[in-house]
């Protein structure tokens, strides 16, 4: 007579397995902007959570925008040089994925030196600084963070003593993360001109659209 297999441990190895595969699909970094219709999406963390989000562009919106200052709150670009460790595909954006920030805009000897043809293409043949890519950290409403509908970009550089003591390859993904990290002179925060309007999305909205993909030298 055929045995009949107790069916309960199995079962409850699928559901564990299943839970680790949900927990691990949840905790992969997406990386790159998408288009979806006439806006674009990319990742980037809570600034107060650092937990992933997605945050949505229209496109022909003011550029900059004309907004009381009052009504605006920043978004830190946190960027990474060549030399960090972190792997660039876990990072919001790389050089080859996002239309923006694909060199830093002015030469930095800690950061080194891009080549001439990238300074060429991305930054009008002005000296520029290579990159790995960099993270956006913006404030969400529902966790308590400083959400506006405008906002500027302020870029995170870091600093010699973080390439000196290895902070270049610690991920930033928090508010109190940077701001103990700016008293400890590891960064420093360099504002910009840039300012735009922009709205936080679901993941699945990012899912939709079409992956950017741009091409370096």
């Amino acid at each position: 007579m055929r045995q009949v297999l107790n069916p309960r441990p199995f079962c409850a190895a699928l559901l564990l397995a299943g839970v680790a595969m949900l927990f691990s699909s949840a905790a992969i970094a997406q990386s790159g902007e998408v288009t979806l219709g006439n806006s674009t999406i990319e990742p980037a963390f809570d600034d107060v959570t650092g937990n992933q989000v997605f945050y949505l562009q229209p496109k022909g919106a003011p550029f900059p925008v004309n907004a009381n200052a009052h009504a605006i709150a920043p978004l830190y670009a946190v960027v990474y040089p060549v030399q960090s460790t972190i792997p660039a595909d876990s990072l919001n954006c790389q050089p080859t994925n996002c239309d923006h920030l694909n060199v830093l805009p002015f030469p930095d000897p800690d950061y080194g030196f891009a080549s001439l043809s990238d300074c060429q293409q991305f930054n009008g043949g002005a000296p520029c600084s290579p990159v790995k890519g960099h993270n956006h950290l913006l404030g969400v409403a529902q966790t308590g963070g400083d959400f506006n509908v405008a906002w500027a970009v302020e870029l995170v550089l870091f600093n010699s003593k973080a390439f000196a003591d290895g902070t270049i390859n610690t991920k930033i993904t928090t508010l109190s993360q940077l701001q103990s990290l700016v008293d400890s002179d590891e960064v420093s925060i360099v504002p910009t001109p840039i300012s735009f309007n922009c709205s936080i999305v679901p993941e699945r909205t990012y899912e939709l659209g079409r992956p950017m993909a741009i091409s370096v030298p």
